[in-house]
Formats: C-alpha cells, sequence, structure tokens
C-alpha cells in the first residue's frame, strides 16, 4: 500500500496539489516497475480521483475515519473503489454487507489487537491494515 496523505490546506505547502501529487506517484511506482502490486490509498478523494484519472485500472482505496454511511462516503467519488478502509472501529455488518453487494473489498484500519483482528475476520473483512502481521498468527 501507498498512502497519499494530503489534505487541501496543505496544497502547495507540505504538498503538490493533488493531481500533480498523484503524477509523481504514479511515476515512481511504474518507474520501479511495481503496479501490479500497488495499491493506492487515500483519505482525500481529491488525490484518488486524480489517480483514477491517470490510472483507472489501478486499485485504490477510499481511507474514512467519519461516521458517514457507507453510500455517503462513496458518493464523494466519481467511481467505485476497489477497497473501503474504514478505521476498524466503525466496521458492522451492514457496512460487509453493503460493500459485498457493491463488489468492494473491506480493508479497515489499524487493527493492532488479536481480539479485535478475530472479530474482524469473524466479521468477513477481507483484509486487515495492522502495524503487527506476526499477531495473525496468533488466531
Amino acid at each position: 500500500n501507498i498512502e497519499i496523505k494530503s489534505r487541501p490546506e496543505w496544497d502547495d505547502i507540505y504538498t503538490p496539489p493533488p493531481a500533480q501529487f498523484a503524477k509523481l506517484v504514479a511515476q515512481v511506482v511504474q518507474e520501479h516497475g511495481v503496479a501490479e502490486r500497488v495499491t493506492i490509498q487515500s483519505f482525500d478523494v481529491r488525490s484518488l480521483e486524480a489517480m483514477h484519472t491517470l490510472h483507472p485500472d489501478w486499485p485504490l482505496a477510499l481511507l474514512v475515519e467519519n461516521t458517514a454511511s457507507v453510500v455517503d462516503n462513496l458518493a464523494r467519488l466519481s467511481f467505485q473503489p476497489t477497497i473501503y478502509s474504514p478505521y476498524f472501529l466503525l466496521c458492522s455488518q451492514e457496512m460487509r454487507d453493503t460493500l459485498q453487494d457493491r463488489g468492494i473489498q473491506l480493508i479497515p484500519w489499524t487493527v493492532n489487537e488479536v481480539d479485535d483482528m478475530r472479530k474482524l475476520l469473524e466479521l468477513g473483512v477481507d483484509g486487515i491494515i495492522t502495524d503487527y502481521p506476526n499477531r495473525i498468527g496468533e488466531l
């Protein structure tokens, strides 16, 4: 995963504007020949839109930390992302069902405790973002 960390208030101060940022990230991905193994993720829909414009076939993940509905969050994009990636405590069966019906993977972040991993796997998530991948082996 490559996360594009951007916000409107950071444009031209800490980060390039979204279109330029996406172009730079895509260039590095292509230069290193890893496009087939990379998912681009961001909280900033502008960055995802820019990347989708450049590479509509690349998997993109919408990171989510708000309590808006899945439908409302997805409506912020002009395309369907490959992955919906909410903060893990936001996950529910309703969310899982909605995403599954749309063919979108559910991969929550950042799940570091084994009990939380277990609950999410039982819910049927498609993957887990964690700081401790070795803990999956404890399940």
